[in-house]
């Protein structure tokens, strides 16, 4: 998608939405402790606000992962799992193999499936990546 509009158009669920800073070693999402580092080579975006979009698919579940979440609910969806999840006071949607339990309030971890994650500029909306 080239904008913003564009890719939270598209898709069910919709496109999940992480709004932060970009910071020398990464992308600073808002509430949350932590740096997302190597994801994208941001360093001409240094001081910009972004939004770092991301489809359901686009994650992995991995120990250690960049993604700190924390699971709200689940619902079994097909051969797959569709977890509700919360990042700082954000809440995602990933969808996650069905063979695992994931129980309210556990602590999960994620990677990013770099192909089907975008940047864009938060007050115009336009894509970075």
């Amino acid at each position: 998608p080239h904008n913003l509009f564009v890719a939270d158009f598209i898709g069910i669920p919709t496109i999940n939405q992480l709004h932060g800073q970009v910071e020398e070693k990464g992308i600073k999402i808002d509430n949350c402790d932590y740096l997302i580092e190597g994801l994208f080579d941001t360093s001409n975006l240094v001081g910009k606000r972004v939004v770092l979009a991301f489809r359901a698919e686009a994650l992995t579940n991995c120990e250690k992962g960049k993604l700190h979440c924390t699971v709200k609910e689940s619902f079994l969806s097909g051969k797959d799992t569709l977890i509700t999840a919360k990042v700082g006071d954000k809440e995602i949607r990933v969808f996650v193999d069905s063979n695992s339990e994931y129980k309210e309030e556990s602590e999960l971890r994620f990677d990013f499936k770099k192909s089907l994650v975008f940047l864009f500029d938060e007050e115009s909306g336009e894509r970075y990546v």
